[in-house]
């Protein structure tokens, strides 16, 4: 009986410190997500240059190509993507005078009517949540931090579980009008409960997401005979047709659309990558099979631009069951699989995700709250033993010792802060102006990898629990918070040096 209410505690407390080492973050991305299920909507709101007249009639897709080819530099790639609506405006990336850029073409007249430098990620608001949500701005290493995050929030979900395992009794168990300490158990337990399938969900999806480059990199880096094979087999899949009947003009780009949906029925086109005019490549025509929960634009038919002739082809209904499963992440992620069930299934869907979306966030805040009204008890409880100022459960008087080894704490992180500014901004980046990039640095990439490397912080975490226990009550807690933040300091300075 004893070891299992000591195995119980145990999870309860990696549990708690778990939800509190993750919630800041998690807050974050579960908002983010939140947002980027409204993707098309944030757009449409933000962005008034991608918004076309109902009046008028759609111009020809050749039309939108020529004046794409015309805008862009001479005989450059780029890939068209097709709007979601007929108020849509076609956007494209290309490059012009040798910088990449995203362009928007009105789908009513044929004009560009914005072409934006695509530098970091400033083209579109929708974009920039999204990429948020994905990688916290930070590039590769974001997208793997992300998925770490993704693995740690599985992790929570069992340990949940696990912990309140009475859990069909707490399903509609909500003790508003009890003590705020009870208040929070239950709408702690309620929201974990009525959003677990969900949260694992979208913990394993995100978690397999996230990491799937930082497997593809280990795969490339200590299995190279993998990645040999696999340029080997990409080799024997190009094209390459030198007979005469594949020189002269490229067919319009409508003829290559209709021998696409030829080939595929019901195929509905999303995207047209163009290839360099002096490549020889061929155009890949990309689109969706409708009632299909697979990711967007997975179906693609390879042609060639001058004789018309399918190359290669793939149908995302017909792969293998792996890479199958693994197409139905992105929709059920971020919720648009109900977009082929019509409007109203679409925007529930929409709309339920969203709203489950944020539960993760608030887990973490309710957690914390527990978290720390627990420890107001157990410091309350020394309080007493020791003769020291206290209140009631509901609030507590700290000792002018704990407060002075929090101030401490505070103090002796500057020092850490201003160096890691100093090797940040002129070292490393060169530059003293407040930018992204430098946040980046300076905030989001030590928190995360704080947060990643878990066993480190919950040894700092244990260690300094351990010099506060000793110094509570007693002289020493100016000293044990000055410790305690030089010690978190140097593991933060540490982190801004390795990853700049």
């Amino acid at each position: 009986m004893r070891k299992d209410k000591l195995s119980r505690q145990s999870l309860y407390n990696f549990h708690s410190l778990l939800g509190i080492l993750t919630g800041l973050v998690m807050i974050l991305i579960g908002f983010s997500g939140s947002l980027a299920v409204f993707n098309d909507e944030v757009e449409w709101v933000f962005n008034p240059e991608i918004r076309v007249s109902s009046e008028g009639s759609l111009v020809s897709i050749d039309s939108i190509v020529s004046t794409l080819e015309n805008s862009t530099d001479d005989g450059s790639s780029f890939q068209l993507t097709f709007p979601p609506g007929e108020r849509w405006a076609y956007t494209a990336i290309g490059r012009m005078q040798g910088n990449p850029v995203n362009i928007l073409v009105n789908s009513k007249n044929g004009e560009i009517t914005e072409s934006v430098v695509r530098e970091g990620y400033t083209w579109g608001v929708s974009f920039w949540v999204r990429q948020f949500h994905v990688r916290l701005l930070m590039g590769y290493w974001g997208r793997a931090f992300v998925g770490i995050f993704g693995v740690l929030l599985l992790v929570s979900c069992v340990t949940g579980v696990l912990i309140y395992r009475n859990w069909l009794k707490s399903l509609f168990q909500l003790r508003l009008g009890f003590r705020k300490r009870v208040a929070y158990m239950d709408l702690h337990k309620v929201i974990g409960i009525w959003s677990l399938l969900f949260n694992v969900v979208i913990a394993i999806s995100g978690a397999v997401l996230g990491l799937e480059n930082l497997y593809r990199r280990i795969e490339r880096d200590w299995f190279p005979e993998a990645n040999v094979r696999a340029i080997e087999m990409q080799q024997q899949a190009s094209w390459v047709d030198e007979s005469s009947e594949f020189f002269g003009e490229n067919l319009p780009v409508s003829k290559l659309i209709g021998l696409a949906k030829d080939h595929y029925s019901e195929f509905e086109v999303t995207q047209i990558n163009f290839p360099d005019s002096d490549s020889g490549d061929p155009v890949v025509i990309r689109g969706d099979h409708p009632g299909a929960l697979i990711a967007k634009s997975q179906s693609r038919v390879t042609i060639d631009p001058k004789s018309g002739r399918i190359l290669s082809s793939s149908d995302a209904r017909e792969i293998k069951v792996s890479s199958k499963l693994y197409n139905t992440l992105d929709p059920l992620h971020f919720g648009y699989f109900g977009r082929d069930f019509g409007s109203f299934v679409k925007y529930l869907v929409k709309i339920l995700w969203a709203f489950l979306g944020l539960a993760p966030g608030v887990l973490a805040i309710t957690g914390s709250i527990m978290w720390w009204m627990r420890r107001k008890r157990v410091i309350q409880s020394k309080q007493l033993k020791k003769g020291l100022p206290h209140k009631n459960d509901d609030g507590l008087v700290l000792s002018t010792n704990i407060n002075n080894g929090w101030n401490s704490w505070v103090l002796s992180l500057i020092p850490f802060l201003i160096i890691a500014y100093i090797l940040q901004a002129r070292v490393w980046l060169g530059d003293w102006s407040f930018s992204l990039n430098l946040v980046q640095q300076l905030l989001v990439k030590p928190i995360s990898l704080s947060i990643v490397a878990f066993p480190i912080t919950y040894w700092l975490y244990s260690f300094t629990s351990r010099l506060r226990r000793q110094t509570i009550g007693r002289e020493g807690g100016f000293w044990w918070g000055g410790m305690a933040g030089g010690l978190f300091g140097l593991w933060y300075l540490i982190l801004t040096s390795l990853f700049n």
